[in-house]
């Protein structure tokens, strides 16, 4: 949603000078089309803190997030400014690569200004993206951009209505960078981002009190930091637990192992009992007489019937 909401922006943009004239039109191409290739350059620092916060988050190191984000986000300031100046000083040249049409020229020279102007703050926010993604905070990164846009469109109308031409379309668009810088901007200094992705896949779960402190109070009413992996390790456990929970109790007892040869009873219980009773002669010449079952092969057998319910009971 944040990537179609963005270039939704762009498109916005060019229909709305398209009704404006062909030279604006030209000049706002030239100017989009540097704008969409140097993007890339800066997105190379944006997948780098992606990678980098992410692994650190991972490894439950909020604060190498953090320093490795700042890093980030000093090298994406530097070259947005480095771009700027170089795109400034270039303002007679690049236009003439592109179109010899005296009125674009003309046109791409009055609205350059504002495009230098745009990069610095949009190195920033694309470094703010990768960041944001690395922590997993990408439904607010989308919401961001969707309240970014909705600044955007009325301004970019009023250019329209009120003849502002290309001028006031890129007005319009440094107004845009402006409130995404400013939305992300509050989040990155507000700290949550850090366990913002932790957050989410916690609450798929209903934990209960004990659930709770098991796994390490991810959905505690106050956060004190990142949740370390042992935690979330838990978190696993504890979820596991409760799907289990939710099975129908006939399928967990179908799951259940049946008992082994090792745990049956032999064929003829009464005759291994009965076996090992001593047997009384009265005289040498008494005949052996078939043993009976006694008492004591009773209480055998309903001896081993409760060992074996208490160890289907635990299963």
């Amino acid at each position: 949603m944040r990537t179609v909401a963005l270039w939704a922006c762009f498109v916005f943009a060019t229909s709305i000078l398209a009704r404006v004239g062909q030279a604006s039109l030209g000049a706002h191409q030239i100017a989009f089309q540097l704008f969409a290739f140097l993007a890339l350059v800066l997105d190379a620092i944006a997948i780098a803190g992606q990678v980098i916060v992410g692994r650190a988050l991972g490894a439950s190191d909020a604060d190498g997030a953090r320093a490795a984000a700042r890093r980030m986000l000093e090298w994406a300031l530097g070259a947005g400014v480095l771009i700027g100046a170089v795109l400034l000083a270039l303002i007679d040249v690049l236009p003439r690569a592109f179109t010899g049409d005296p009125a674009v020229l003309e046109r791409a020279h009055t609205m350059w200004p504002l495009f230098c102007l745009l990069w610095p703050p949009a190195a920033i926010v694309f470094a703010l993206d990768g960041i944001l993604i690395g922590a997993g905070d990408t439904r607010y990164l989308a919401w961001a951009m969707v309240a970014s846009a909705a600044v955007y469109a009325p301004l970019a109308l009023a250019a329209l209505e009120l003849g502002w031409g290309v001028v006031g379309v890129w007005c319009a668009l440094l107004v845009l960078m402006g409130m995404r810088l400013a939305t992300l901007a509050v989040r990155f200094a507000g700290g949550r981002w850090r366990w913002s992705g932790r957050r989410r896949s916690a609450r798929r779960v209903p934990l209960d009190a004990s659930d709770r402190r098991g796994a390490g109070g991810l959905r505690g009413e106050r956060d004190e930091g990142p949740v370390p992996l042992l935690d979330r390790c838990s978190a696993c456990a504890v979820r596991r637990r409760h799907d289990d929970q939710k099975r129908p109790s006939g399928t967990r007892r179908a799951l259940r192992r049946r008992p082994t040869s090792a745990q049956r009873p032999p064929a003829n219980r009464t005759a291994s009992v009965a076996s090992r009773m001593p047997i009384s002669t009265s005289s040498a010449h008494q005949t052996p007489t078939t043993p009976q079952p006694s008492s004591s092969a009773a209480s055998a057998r309903g001896a081993y019937t409760a060992a074996e319910a208490t160890i289907a009971h635990a299963r």
